[in-house]
């Protein structure tokens, strides 16, 4: 990385920790763009050559932890049971939204419709999410815990489904707990990993 290049980046992280501060201490709503430079020791004009407004960051700084704990719920050498691996990385999900409800509810509303670089942002974390947890389907089918007429993919979608279902009702709660979500995910999970079983 070059000095430039770095310099660029360290700018980028700085707005994006006074952005969680701001957000987490007034609010999503109450935060300005300008009140996020002047905390991060920036130019009101040079955010923007970052993000387009507010919820161009709210979208970054949640992209960018969803791809970490992506990463690190489903590392490439994962060899747990495929229901654990799953039910754990969905729970990682689940206590980063627990920390602020608030903020996750109006990421998950704003996510839905993300357009420009966010939009391309989210769909490379969920393509990296899919190629991963595919990984671990694969593995999983080569154990036998899986039917291994079903593609991978396919696994990876429903799971997500289950997932996205899950989460939509749980955050709308006015004191959402992790704990909750994934006990509510981990018993459709396990009704899906009924019918993908080894058939006898």
């Amino acid at each position: 990385m070059t000095v430039r290049h770095a310099r660029k980046e360290e700018k980028r992280l700085r707005i994006l920790q006074a952005a969680r501060d701001l957000f987490g201490e007034h609010g999503f709503d109450q935060t300005t763009t300008r009140a996020i430079a002047r905390a991060a020791g920036v130019a009101n004009g040079t955010l923007f050559l970052y993000a387009r407004d507010k919820v161009d960051l709210l979208l970054m700084l949640y992209i960018d932890a969803l791809r970490e704990l992506t990463r690190t719920g489903l590392p490439d050498d994962d060899a747990r049971p495929l229901h654990q691996a799953v039910l754990d990385v969905y729970t990682g999900f689940f206590t980063f939204y627990e920390r602020d409800p608030a903020l996750g509810r109006v990421f998950v509303r704003e996510v839905l419709f993300a357009q420009g670089e966010r939009g391309t942002d989210y769909a490379a974390l969920n393509e990296e999410f899919a190629t991963r947890l595919s990984l671990c389907v694969g593995r999983a089918q080569d154990r036998g815990e899986l039917r291994p007429d079903v593609a991978p993919v396919e696994v990876v979608a429903m799971s997500f489904a289950h997932y996205v279902m899950v989460i939509y009702f749980w955050i709308q709660q006015s004191e959402p707990q992790a704990a909750d979500a994934r006990a509510m995910l981990d018993r459709t999970l396990r009704l899906m990993w009924e019918g993908l079983g080894p058939r006898g």
